[in-house]
């Protein structure tokens, strides 16, 4: 685990899995083994890596339950929604926030338009 610290600026993680990069206890996806939870772009969409709640310690790479999530926006929001709420509810809103940029990322930027020149000298 990498931290990223610069001066009077927040301590931040490098971590796989850490949904907001704060290097805090509550975002941390390694020492919330058995509530992992993880949100990685995709080439279209989002996939959502979450730890299942019955899975044993001792097999731990079958115990992720992987979620590929595509399609429009609000539906995207919703199954993040329904896959993190059994999960780790608290992370709620940090979850859609993170499905949120992703989308955002994958958008081309649209150029800016022409000015156009007002008044007497047009």
């Amino acid at each position: 685990m990498a931290l990223i610290a610069a001066p009077e600026s927040p301590l931040l993680s490098s971590e796989p899995g850490n949904l907001i990069a704060k290097h805090s206890y509550k975002y941390s996806s390694t020492i919330n083994g058995q509530k992992a939870l993880g949100i990685k772009p995709q080439e279209k969409g989002a996939l959502i890596v979450a730890r299942k709640t019955k899975s044993p310690i001792n097999e731990w790479n079958k115990g992720f339950a992987k979620t590929q999530v595509t399609g429009g926006k609000r539906r995207a929001y919703k199954s993040t929604a329904n896959v993190v709420s059994t999960t780790r509810p608290d992370l709620l809103k940090p979850s859609v926030a993170r499905v949120s940029a992703i989308y955002a990322s994958q958008n081309p930027k649209k150029d800016a338009p022409v000015k156009k020149v007002r008044g007497n000298k047009a």
